[in-house]
């Protein structure tokens, strides 16, 4: 007895073992040599073909080189990815948390009631992105407007600024001025040109061409109002963004003068010299920042500049001979984000209030402060310290009439969290302390105004906001248990505590019996740049789960892929995201953690090198049909990397890149045999545009010559995510469902199911599921009627820019039933879920058609001299409707078991599922069997332990 180890193709093909360039007509002599010695080294007298063990079964071959089926080390050959949690036989569902915070956050405006400032008195208009404004009558119709400046709307950048023009009815979305001013951080408000009327300056990424160097814009007003027709570019140092605007006239000639910060100079735009429109004539310092504010700090009537940054805050002062950097004075603090200069304890001396995100080793948790002046200068013991939360802005303005300026703090953040109180803090007499204060309810602002907004002659406060709620966690996903009806409910769920999970995967990870589930965490928290990422482990016990353990990783970033890769008997995890190589940290790529009768270590991985900082959870499939599992991913755009794996792994020696001839950004690649021709098709969703307008995503068809740009076809999709692929009519052809994770400015898009035929997918409509921000999906039958069922994950629900409406993580995600009349909106459940960013990466049921079966295929046996075979005998545990099942095949010669068909007890196309069948005479010197593995859900497995086939004499 001694096997020869042959590879599977595909579920009815003839074996194969296939490496790139070579066909299999040149190696079939080489087959055949080594199918005589075998011959003649196994021709002795034996009554059965046993196998049992672990060695036993590794040397025959699995579907898709067993990306989804495996022999433990045990000797239990399984199907790897479940969907049953509890082994009750019915599918149950993990919704993940991802990030549960809100976008493109309201505005909110506090009216002021002197001292008496509070949410009853709140009104709340559409944001944008907001991360500044202003307050000030551009009309001159008796009513301050409010103009604010809009950064981005979630992954969308090109979003315009609006003017909201006052009136007795306060703002609203109808009765505002658009201006194109993308990407804006800070805007200010000065007559620059000396015609009477305030003109806006927006400190912002405007681009009059894709592919220009970005400006930021003055747009001049007039009795007309404004118009981009009307307006100016400007452009700071090496192209450099700008981050802060400030108007006054510092030239004292009656016209307003413009400063402007960047990361490394802060220039000054003065009107005597026609700076604006000359820049040749500006005055360039060498000092950079984020904040900038002009003032008097000495009394001595020439104003004077403080820039913030880094980890200081520096005076720059004014005189007769301008300003001038050999002569500053730098105040330690440890992250300033914005700076006022005012005359807080009315000494004729303007006094510098700066808001202070974060201590230096992070913590937002830290004072901000107000420095005082004194005629000899500045210093730590002439200064307050005020606790804030965050603080990324300020502002200070008398809010109560009594001659002393209040000072308002945005305070945006404490470790995740963003829903925090913003504080205004009362000034009296010059001074202030904490518990003085007033607290005002605020999602994430990132800056403030103070003014009139309401004509009462009390300036009111008003807060601008980008993102609410929680960043990055902490969430609570989910496992939903199922029943085999349509029974899932909040009730009947298992939570964990996680933070912004970014994919899972579950399997029975050790072999005993019970699926175990893998969170992958990307953020833990936000902004720092020690995370703690990576992969978290809840072990299945029958009755739940125990654990958590874990596996570090630098990102955990997109999902897992399990399977036995090296074909040892324990399963491996293929883990999106990255690592770096222990012992050579300036090498990092994504890692395989290696499997063990140890389980998994930290140190037991290998790390295949990256050029990118991290890739999404990459597709685990044998592509090129050698029998061996290959990976599949997109790092650079245009591109998709193939690394072939082998006996000896994967090398660098090994890669092929896939050109799209088009600078596609891919989401989660997927493939199935789409044609039929026992070949893995690719699908590469194209992520788009995130506005969310439609593009095509590549379908490619594999062969044996691989993959090429003329062989593959298009399908229109709105920024698809992770998608799904199965049958969901039951026509024999796959179809296509994909997700539509797009949509800032449009709303949310439908996802979309594209039908497969015989003609590729253009022949039928496609179908339109409503959904909100889809991230993810999965299919199986939930409910046990034969017919699929589609879970979506939804991301996120679209907000609006007309209502104060944000985008919202926490929104319903949902499970379409499926039937025979397909899917409808009416027909599906819905649960609130927190941002999920996708779910399983692989589909239910095998690579190729998604049937709900895996195949093995035997070694081949040499049959003695003078027996045949006569019996099929097998050990199975078959638990909840699965089973497994035989055929057989046999020839007179290696090379003709190719051309041989599989049979079973009626022939080509029947199984044998009973052990102790006979089988037929046949005649033949080489023998195989091929086990199916099916399962009715994809929810359990059946464990195959133990084939013999006896022989009788001829």
């Amino acid at each position: 007895m001694n096997p020869l180890p042959l590879t599977i193709g595909s579920p009815l093909s003839c074996p194969s073992v296939r490496i790139p360039g070579l066909s299999c007509h040149v190696r079939a002599p080489f087959i055949a040599f080594l199918a005589t010695a075998i011959a003649v080294i196994s021709a002795e007298s034996t009554e059965s073909w046993v196998e049992e063990t672990f060695e036993d079964f590794r040397d025959g071959t699995f579907l898709d080189g067993g990306s989804n089926l495996y022999v433990s080390a045990k000797g239990r050959l399984q199907i790897i990815n479940r969907w049953d949690f509890n082994n009750d036989g019915f599918p149950d569902i993990v919704m993940p948390a991802g990030h549960g915070h809100t976008e493109k956050e309201n505005t909110r405006i506090y009216l002021n009631r002197g001292e008496n400032i509070d949410g009853r008195s709140r009104i709340d208009i559409p944001g944008n992105g907001t991360r500044d404004g202003v307050v000030v009558d551009l009309n001159r119709d008796g009513f301050n407007d409010l103009v604010v400046a809009n950064h981005s709307d979630s992954h969308f950048a090109e979003v315009d600024a609006w003017v909201f023009w006052g009136s007795p009815s306060g703002f609203t979305a109808g009765n505002r001025t658009e201006l194109p001013a993308f990407r804006a951080t800070s805007v200010t408000a000065g007559d620059f040109d000396g015609d009477s009327w305030v003109d806006l300056a927006f400190a912002c990424e405007w681009k009059e061409r894709k592919g220009d160097e970005a400006v930021s814009l003055v747009y001049w007003n007039s009795p007309e109002g404004f118009s981009s027709d009307n307006r100016l570019s400007l452009k700071f140092g090496d192209g450099e963004v700008v981050r802060k605007f400030a108007a006054e006239d510092l030239d004292m000639d009656g016209t307003d003068d413009l400063v402007a910060t960047t990361a490394t100079e802060t220039t000054i735009s003065l009107s005597s010299r026609d700076a604006l429109k000359r820049p040749d004539a500006r005055i360039v310092l060498d000092l950079g920042g984020v904040g900038v504010s002009v003032g008097n700090v000495n009394g001595d009537g020439f104003p004077d500049l403080v820039v913030c940054g880094n980890d200081r805050v520096v005076i720059i002062r004014g005189s007769a001979d301008g300003f001038k950097t050999d002569d500053i004075e730098i105040l330690e603090v440890s992250q300033p984000r914005d700076v006022e200069l005012a005359d807080v304890d009315r000494d004729g001396l303007d006094d510098i209030v700066v808001a202070n995100f974060a201590a230096k080793g992070g913590a937002t948790w830290t004072d901000s402060c107000v420095f005082y002046a004194r005629s000899s200068g500045f210093s730590q013991d002439a200064m307050a310290a005020l606790p804030t939360l965050g603080a990324s802005a300020v502002s200070v303005g008398d809010l109560n009439a009594d001659g002393f300026p209040e000072i308002v703090f945005s305070n945006s953040r404490s470790t995740n969290e963003m829903d925090l109180l913003s504080y205004v803090y009362w000034n009296r007499k010059g001074a202030f302390q904490f518990g003085d204060h007033t607290q005002l309810a605020t999602p994430g602002t990132l800056g403030n105004a103070i003014g009139d907004v309401d004509q009462d002659g009390l300036p009111d406060v008003m807060f601008f906001s980008d993102e609410g709620g929680f960043r990055d966690g902490p969430t609570t996903s989910h496992v939903y248990w199922g029943d085999g009806t349509r029974n899932f409910s909040a009730e009947q769920r298992t939570g964990f505590g996680t933070h912004h999970i970014f994919g899972h995967g579950h399997a029975d990870l050790d072999d005993d019996g019970q699926v175990d589930l893998i969170f992958c965490e990307d953020n833990f928290n936000s902004y720092i740049d020690h995370e703690q990422s990576g992969l978290i482990f809840y072990w299945g016990n029958g009755s739940g789960f125990s654990g958590p353990s874990n596996l570090t990783l630098d990102s955990a970033y997109g999902g897992v892929r399990i399977a036995d890769i090296n074909r040892d008997g324990y399963l491996d995890i293929l883990s999106g995201g990255a690592v770096f190589e222990l012992g050579d940290p300036d090498t990092h790529g994504f890692p395989i953690f290696w499997g063990s009768r140890e389980g998994f270590q930290h140190q037991n991985r290998t790390v295949i090198p990256l050029s990118a900082e991290r890739i999404r959870g990459p597709l685990l499939m044998d592509l090129n049909r050698d029998g061996w599992l290959d990976i599949a991913g997109h790092l650079d755009k245009g591109t998709v990397t193939l690394w072939w794996g082998g006996e000896v792994g994967f090398t660098a020696e090994n890669v092929t890149l896939l050109d799209l001839e088009r600078p596609d950004s891919l989401m989660y690649l997927k493939a199935a045999d789409f044609n039929k021709d026992g070949w893995l098709d690719l699908f590469l969703p194209q992520r788009g545009p995130p506005e969310g307008t439609e593009v095509s995503s590549f379908i490619y068809y594999g062969s044996e010559n691989g993959y090429a740009n003329d062989r593959r076809a298009e399908v229109g999709t709105f920024v698809p995510y992770q998608n799904s692929i199965a049958d969901f009519d039951r026509d024999g052809w796959l179809d296509i469902f994909v997700t539509s994770y797009g949509g800032e400015v449009s709303g949310n898009r439908p996802s979309l199911i594209y039908w497969g035929s015989d003609e590729g997918f253009g022949v039928r409509p496609r179908l339109e599921l409503p959904s909100y921000g889809s991230s993810g999906s999965e299919t199986l039958d939930y409910d046990g009627d034969g017919w699929l069922d589609i879970l979506v994950a939804n991301h996120r629900r679209s907000g609006s820019t007309l209502d104060p409406a944000p985008h919202r993580h926490k929104t319903e995600s949902m499970l379409y039933w499926g039937g025979k009349d397909g899917f409808s909106s009416g027909q599906r459940w819905e649960v609130e879920a927190t941002g999920p960013s996708g779910l399983n990466l692989r589909d239910v049921g095998n690579s190729y058609d998604r049937g709900l079966y895996e195949d093995y295929v035997s070694s081949v046996f040499d049959i003695p001299e003078g027996v045949r075979p006569d019996r099929l005998d097998f050990s199975a545990d078959t638990p909840h409707g699965t089973g497994v099942e035989f055929q057989v095949r046999m020839a007179g010669k290696m090379q003709d078991l190719a051309s041989v068909s599989w049979i079973g007890p009626d022939g080509p196309g029947s199984w044998y599922r009973v052990s102790g069948a006979r089988l037929p005479e046949g005649s033949g010197t080489f023998l195989q069997y091929r086990a199916r593995l099916t399962t009715p859900n994809g929810a359990a497995t059946p464990y195959l332990e133990r084939v013999e086939i006896s022989f009788s004499n001829e």
